[in-house]
């Protein structure tokens, strides 16, 4: 008899942790996080602060960006070396999250609304040799602007 009462405990705690355990994984599955977003972001600050006041290629440009949108830089002025069209700033934002669309408007300043959108201001293409202002919000998930200074 004693050895039975011993196999209902187990038992029960066995399925007390199967129960817990299925609980969890359903909880992930609903909330979308049975795959984890990549924690791994690169640290880009010292990047951001170098190459500000500097000219800058298209990789520069790239890492600025990423600076960005990983909340790293807050403001960012340099010249360009190489023109950047739309096309390369959209292969540029889905490198780093597929979600981030490029928008180009005509006036350099924020919408009214946050949406992690790169904002691209006065014209489809950055030219070589123009100065460019990056700057985003300091709130979580800001969009980020790109104007044209000159």
């Amino acid at each position: 008899m004693k050895g039975m009462a011993l196999e209902y405990v187990f038992a029960t705690v066995v399925a007390v942790v199967v129960i817990f355990v299925m609980i969890e994984i359903i909880s992930a599955i609903l909330k979308g996080k049975l795959i984890p977003e990549n924690p791994n972001i690169v640290d880009v600050r010292y990047a951001c602060s170098q190459l500000n006041n500097t000219q800058i290629s298209y990789e520069n440009f790239k890492t600025l960006v990423y600076g960005f949108f990983t909340e790293q830089c807050k403001n960012f002025v340099g010249r360009l070396k190489e023109s950047v069209t739309l096309e390369d700033m959209q292969r540029a934002v889905k490198e780093i999250d597929e979600k981030i669309k490029v928008i180009p408007i005509s006036e350099c300043d924020f919408p009214t609304i946050s949406a992690r959108m790169l904002y691209v201001c006065c014209g489809n293409v950055l030219e070589k040799n123009k100065v460019i202002n990056i700057v985003r919000k300091e709130i979580k998930n800001s969009d980020v602007l790109v104007c044209v200074m000159e």
